[in-house]
């Protein structure tokens, strides 16, 4: 859930517009936007990017008017080589589709030399008919009744692919009927910047961000060992499928359905529900 008001700047700005392809650039600003401290191919990074890119395209193709909350259902992408170094992305070309209930973007980002950094594609809606406010009560209620169900014990933060002052949001491994899973829990106090190193957001619910944030997280905890990672593995695409949102302060699980060593595909679920859907793709490890 977002709109023109969630942030007070923009990343993106308008290039070049029609009423089918917008051309962006990016104001690269490290001190209104904490995430730009993470590796440019960063599932947080590339989440950000796109954010901003197709909300700004859809604002000047007038797809929606900067008021009208939308919602992303749907979120795929794909690094480049050039997302592997150490510059961000300068540039963006974006192109819209809609049809009747639904919207969807193509969106490509490349840095100055022009290489591209991630190519990506996504859907969701915009709650032009709908009243927001009382519809986001009515879904919240059943997860919030779990909010005190469970303590979660977060995991050392590098033992889950972080930094010794990173911010875990998940736990050790548990057992769920085979599958190994793991509790984790975003609280609307110290899940956001300042509180938190980079996150931002509407602080309505975890957002996509978030939800990529933990999913990386849950796979270093999956596949570590118990022990901590001198070396994290490195995200270079995946999907997410976003089917309800995941409620802040409220205990949610992440399950491993299945595992390859260049893959992850994880389940989200809170409150007996299955929330979302997520595909981690994973730079093969050296051996």
């Amino acid at each position: 859930m977002t709109n023109a008001l969630t942030y007070k700047h923009n990343l993106a700005h308008v290039l070049k517009a029609t009423d089918s392809v917008v051309d962006l650039g990016f104001d690269w600003r490290p001190d209104l936007w904490p995430w730009l401290a993470l590796p440019p191919a960063h599932p947080v990074v590339v989440e950000k990017y796109q954010y901003f890119a197709t909300m700004t395209a859809s604002w000047a193709m007038g797809t929606f008017s900067p008021e009208t909350y939308t919602a992303l259902t749907m979120f795929e992408w794909h690094c480049g080589e050039a997302a592997l170094g150490r510059n961000y992305p300068s540039r963006a070309r974006c192109e819209n589709w809609t049809e009747t209930g639904a919207m969807g973007f193509k969106l490509s980002v490349s840095d100055d030399q022009g290489r591209n950094m991630f190519h990506s594609r996504g859907q969701g809606f915009a709650f032009r008919d709908r009243d927001f406010q009382q519809w986001r009560e009515k879904s919240r209620r059943s997860a919030l009744q779990a909010r005190h169900v469970l303590e979660v014990d977060t995991i050392d933060p590098q033992l889950a692919g972080l930094g010794p002052d990173g911010c875990s949001f998940v736990t050790a491994v548990i057992d769920r009927v085979g599958k190994p899973a793991v509790h984790a829990r975003v609280p609307s106090q110290g899940g956001f910047y300042p509180q938190h190193p980079f996150h931002t957001g509407s602080g309505d619910h975890v957002n996509a961000a978030q939800l990529l944030d933990c999913a990386l997280q849950a796979v270093h905890v999956f596949s570590g060992d118990a022990q901590p990672w001198s070396q994290p593995r490195l995200c270079i695409g995946g999907q997410a499928q976003f089917q309800r949102y995941v409620e802040l302060d409220v205990p949610f699980e992440i399950t491993l359905d299945e595992a390859l060593s260049d893959q992850a595909q994880l389940r989200f679920s809170q409150a007996g529900r299955d929330n979302v859907l997520l595909r981690l793709d994973l730079q093969p490890q050296a051996d």
